[in-house]
Formats: structure tokens, sequence, C-alpha cells
């Protein structure tokens, strides 16, 4: 019974990252869903957190990633690793909030979709936090495969919920002018910065402050018609590169 569990839990977990691409496709590559593209929408609502084209690759890498993952978690040796257990009901869960969210975005609920993206934040941070209790460097394939996709996961989560309070700001005609703009941006990379710089004192994660490195220095570079956000941004980067520096080293000696 507990074989045919796992067994059950592997298919879920496969049919439910295959409906993610094709509705995440559908959304991204035409106007089936709502009659524009995401990054149509992401335009129509953008604010200076919302991150340059060019960063939203990091999406791409994300699902290949997480190919790598439902293809390491078929394989024979690997069937019985806890991580089944862990995570696999909050990754389907996962996959049905990111197309919900997907849905209400695309038909410019954006108000609406920050409740999926709020629980899918949450779920995305247990999976990130139940796989950093089991699975370690040590054990590199399984890091590989299944911790860094994850991670990477919910670093973009991290950066995308952000943007889409924004968007919901801008929604309601806060159209991300002035000093509400500037203290939001401010307000909202030492957030980031924070909760980077905990993960990195606590767990040595360098994986998920890369994530946020990148994605803040695409908002230092997308906003440099304002001075105060660009350089608030940028000295953030700078914090998580030195932070990184430091914890390489220590961890080193």
């Amino acid at each position: 019974m507990q074989e045919q569990k796992k067994s059950l839990l592997i298919w879920l977990n496969i049919v439910a990252f295959i409906s993610t691409l094709i509705v995440d496709a559908l959304a991204e590559g035409t106007t089936i869903i709502g009659g524009k593209t995401t990054a149509q929408v992401s335009t129509q609502y953008a604010s200076f957190l919302t991150p340059p084209g060019y960063i939203f690759a990091i999406l791409g890498v994300t699902y290949a990633l997480l190919g790598v993952f439902i293809v390491f978690q078929v394989l024979p040796a690997y069937r019985k690793r806890k991580f089944h257990k862990d995570i696999s009901y909050l990754f389907i869960f996962s996959s049905v909030l990111n197309m919900a969210w997907l849905f209400l975005w695309q038909n410019s609920f954006i108000a609406l979709s920050i409740i999926p993206m709020l629980l899918l934040l949450i779920s995305s941070g247990t999976i990130y936090f139940r796989l950093s209790r089991d699975i370690s460097r040590t054990r590199l394939t399984e890091w590989l495969s299944v911790k860094v996709p994850f991670t990477i996961y919910f670093g973009w989560i991290s950066v995308v919920t952000l943007a889409n309070i924004a968007a919901v700001f801008v929604s309601f005609g806060l159209n991300g002018f002035g000093v509400f703009a500037e203290a939001l941006i401010i307000v909202a990379t030492l957030i980031l910065f924070t909760f980077t710089l905990f993960l990195m004192l606590k767990k040595s994660e360098v994986v998920y402050a890369l994530v946020i490195l990148l994605a803040l220095t695409g908002v230092a570079f997308n906003t440099e018609q304002n001075y105060t956000v660009m350089v608030s941004a940028s000295l953030v980067s700078i914090m998580i590169v030195a932070s990184i520096a430091i914890i390489e080293v220590k961890d080193a000696l």
C-alpha cells in the first residue's frame, strides 16, 4: 500500500508539472488566456519593482531544473527517499496555485491574484525549509536534483510576490511615481536583503541569494531614471555579494 501511494505521488507530480508547463506556455506565448500575454499584463501594471524582461529567463531555468527533479524522482534508486513524503503534496498544491495565479493575472484580476501568489510563496518556502532539513551538499546528486531546483523556485517566487504586490497598488491607481514608489522599493529591497541574509547566516544559503541578487540587479538597471531606486537596489545587491563572499570564505576555512 505504501509503495502504491508513493507511485501515485510520483505520477501526480508529473501531471502537475506538465499541466503547469502547458498553462504557462499558453500564457506566455499566446493570448488564449485572457486575451493578453503574461508580458503584456506585466507591462500594463508595471512598477519600479517589475524586473526587466531578461530577468524572466530565471523562470525558464527554474522549469528546466524542476524537470530534472521530475525525472530524478522516478529513478528506482531514489523512489524511497524521504523527500517524496515531505514535498510531493506541497509541489502538487503549488502547481495548482501557479495555474490559478496565471488565470487571474491573464484576466487582469490583479488584486485577487495576490491570494494564490502569497499561498504559493508559503508553499514553496515550506518545501525549501523541509528540503534544507533533509538534504545537504554532501549528498551532491540529490542536492543538485532536488534542493537546488526548489531553492531557485523559492527565490523566484519571493521576487515575483513583491512585484505582484506592487502591481496591486498600480491597479488601484498608485502608479509608481514619487515618494510612494521610492518608499516601496526601499522597503521591499530591505525585506529581501534581511531574509536573504538570514538564510545565508543560518543555512549558508548561496543559491537563493544569487537569485535575489540577479533580480535586484535587474531592478537597479531598469530604474536608471530614478536615482533613489537605482541606488537602493544597487546597494542591497552589493551587500548580498559581500555577504556571499564572506559565507563562502567562512565555509572554506
